[in-house]
């Protein structure tokens, strides 16, 4: 059964992400944000105590860099308008609507109450509006330190994390820091790498709520099913950018974009940051191949065809950069 009141505020939350982007005016978009924001926090109230907790964090963070994005555009339109200050202003509160470091601790304690569907949301799609609006009015050096903080916390702050949900959120901080890199560079390339990515994350939540899993010792004991199993692995290790998996494959680009830009160091240094978000990838999934065979209670599947179906095209997916890198050999 269709929910239809969801059905509504996720057609509405879609209308005014494409408002927001097409708008040709900062104030035009603050309110295309406004509406996105009242449009989301009914779709993330559900009986829960932790998603009446999320919903009233992410509301107060939102709404207060809502006030500095404003604050902003008043200064941008008025005689005192200073261009760096309002410059410094205006990328503080997309930042933080992004989530990104060192504005990120609020987004991972968000995050850890929300249900799957909703972190699917708040990790991709409610991305799309800062980043964009964050191309209108990019500055370098400014930017500079913000990727280098997003390749960094993303990275060791997943170290000594058990939490699935937490991890996740941690990988995507440091993800988001490899996206505002490539969106100085090229905008196709940005839209390659978010779809990469949402396509691969998409096929992670759905497997970890179909099994209900929320921390990482719950996979050392998931050994009933070598196919999802399987799949498991092989879409954490195309996340982390492991090649030859789909996952590598924007990494690539984009490593190529950076040394055509003569950004080495950066380029030097996020690649290392990657290896150690590989590493708590790996952590994740090596217990699947080496620990024993546990029969669990909490465990969730739903075995039918029709989701057998959908876990071996997944699966075939995530190692579909094989085939595209034999293509360009040819």
């Amino acid at each position: 059964m269709i929910n239809l009141t969801n059905l509504i505020f996720y057609l509405i939350l879609i209308m005014s992400s494409l408002f927001t982007v097409s708008s040709n005016s900062w104030l035009s978009c603050w309110m295309g944000l406004e509406i996105n924001l009242l449009t989301f926090i009914p779709l993330m109230y559900m009986n829960n105590i932790f998603n009446s907790e999320s919903m009233i964090k992410y509301f107060i963070i939102q709404v207060f860099s809502s006030s500095i994005f404003l604050f902003s555009i008043f200064i941008m339109f008025s005689k005192f308008n200073i261009l760096n200050l309002n410059l410094l202003m205006l990328n503080f509160a997309i930042l933080m609507k992004l989530g990104s470091a060192p504005f990120h601790y609020w987004y991972v304690q968000i995050i850890a109450g929300m249900n799957w569907k909703n972190c699917f949301l708040l990790l991709t799609w409610q991305k799309i509006i800062p980043l964009i609006m964050l191309m209108y009015n990019f500055s370098f050096p400014m930017m500079f330190i913000f990727i280098l903080f997003n390749t960094f916390f993303g990275s060791m702050e997943g170290l000594n994390q058990m939490n699935i949900r937490k991890i996740m959120t941690l990988s995507s901080v440091n993800h988001l820091g490899w996206m505002i890199i490539i969106l100085t560079m090229n905008e196709t390339l940005w839209f390659i790498y978010f779809l990469m990515y949402s396509i691969i994350l998409l096929i992670l939540i759905l497997m970890f709520n179909m099994m209900n899993l929320s921390s990482m010792n719950q996979i050392y004991f998931l050994k009933n099913n070598f196919l999802t199993s399987f799949n498991i692995m092989i879409n954490l290790l195309s996340l982390g950018g492991l090649p030859p998996l789909m996952g590598f494959f924007p990494k690539w680009i984009s490593i190529q974009f950076m040394i055509m830009n003569n950004l080495n160091i950066m380029n030097l240094f996020m690649v290392m940051m990657s290896l150690i978000t590989l590493y708590f990838y790996i952590r994740m999934t090596y217990s699947i191949l080496i620990l024993l065979n546990f029969k669990t209670k909490w465990i969730q599947l739903i075995y039918n065809n029709y989701m057998n179906y959908i876990i071996s095209i997944n699966s075939f997916i995530s190692m579909g950069l094989l085939m595209i890198i034999s293509m360009i050999n040819f």
